[in-house]
C-alpha cells in the first residue's frame, strides 16, 4: 500500500471518529446519532476494505485491565514484570495510563 493512501485513511478516520465522538458525548442514545456513527462506520469498512488493511482493534494488556479496575497496586506489579523496570517507572507509567483514561472520558 502506498504511504500516501495510509496517510489519506488515517486523517480520514481521525476526522470521522473524532466528530463521532463529540457527537455521541453531546446527544448519547439519540436515534439519529446512533444512525448517524453507524452510517460513519460503514464508510470507515468501506475505506479499510478498499485499501486493503485488516483492522484489529489492540487487546489491552493485563496491567491496563488491572489498572482499569482500580487494582493499581497489582497493575504496577504486572507493568514491572512484564516490561522489567524499576518500580518508580512502573508507577509513573500507570499513573500516565489512568491520567490519560480520565482525561478520554
Amino acid at each position: 500500500m502506498e504511504f500516501a493512501g495510509l496517510l489519506i485513511l488515517t486523517l480520514l478516520m481521525t476526522v470521522l471518529l473524532g466528530g463521532a465522538g463529540f457527537v455521541s458525548r453531546r446527544s448519547a442514545g439519540n436515534a439519529a446519532t446512533e444512525e448517524r456513527l453507524r452510517r460513519i462506520e460503514d464508510k470507515l469498512n468501506v475505506l479499510l476494505t478498499h485499501l486493503e488493511i485488516d483492522y484489529a482493534p489492540r487487546v489491552k494488556e493485563r496491567w491496563e485491565r488491572l489498572a482499569e479496575g482500580n487494582n493499581v497496586s497489582q497493575a504496577i506489579k504486572e507493568y514491572r514484570d512484564a516490561h522489567s523496570v524499576s518500580l518508580a517507572e512502573a508507577k509513573k507509567v500507570v499513573a500516565q495510563y489512568l491520567a490519560d483514561a480520565r482525561q478520554t472520558t
